[in-house]
């Protein structure tokens, strides 16, 4: 038996960082809109000048207090 696993809640999943494209795709908007709002988004994560990460559950929050 499991005795332990019992007394721990189950460890949430990690948040995924997601490529504009990935982004994009996931949440129904356009790459575009998406590298445009950049600035304006949490949790974005500029690795070069020319590499974006968005952070799949703060764009997804972001979202559903936004209409776009």
């Amino acid at each position: 038996t499991q005795a332990g696993a019992q007394n721990h809640p189950a460890e949430p999943d990690p948040d995924r960082l997601l490529t504009p494209d990935a982004a994009a795709a996931r949440f129904g908007v356009t790459k575009r809109w998406l590298l445009d709002h950049a600035d304006e988004i949490p949790g974005v994560r500029r690795l070069s000048r020319k590499i974006v990460r968005f952070s799949e559950r703060r764009l997804a929050r972001f979202l559903d207090k936004t209409s776009v």
